[in-house]
């Protein structure tokens, strides 16, 4: 997932390249951000879904990227924020409350290398 450019920074986040300077990062594009890398740090655990039915391997990525977004939209929700209309502050409460929740699964320094990278691309978007 990292692509870094000439000098040594890491430029695509999640399906963002944050090193095109024509490129206008927008809180949609955060927030859609957020959902692949949550799919890509609990792979192990959603995969676990597969013992839930017999589907097609297309059908099982929807259905991992809707278990995410129906998790990440209720966060929205408990934090005051809109997942159809995200904000730069709606986002960052939504992954404060995101990353608490993620160290229930994963290790520390884990989440807190994801939260990292999304705060590259976070403190990026253009109000």
């Amino acid at each position: 997932m990292e692509n870094i450019n000439s000098g040594g920074k890491q430029c695509d986040i999640y399906g963002v390249n944050i090193c095109d300077p024509d490129l206008k990062i927008t809180p949609e594009m955060a927030r859609d951000a957020i959902v692949r890398c949550f799919i890509i740090a609990h792979c192990e655990q959603l995969d676990d879904l597969k013992n839930y039915g017999d589907v097609s391997e297309e059908e099982f990525k929807k259905i991992k990227h809707m278990e995410v977004e129906i998790l990440i939209k209720n966060i929205f929700k408990e934090t005051g924020g809109d997942f159809n209309i995200p904000t730069k502050e709606s986002i960052m409460n939504m992954l404060n409350k995101l990353a608490e929740y993620a160290k229930n699964f994963r290790n520390q320094a884990i989440v807190e290398k994801h939260y990292s990278e999304i705060m590259l691309l976070v403190d990026k978007i253009k109000i």
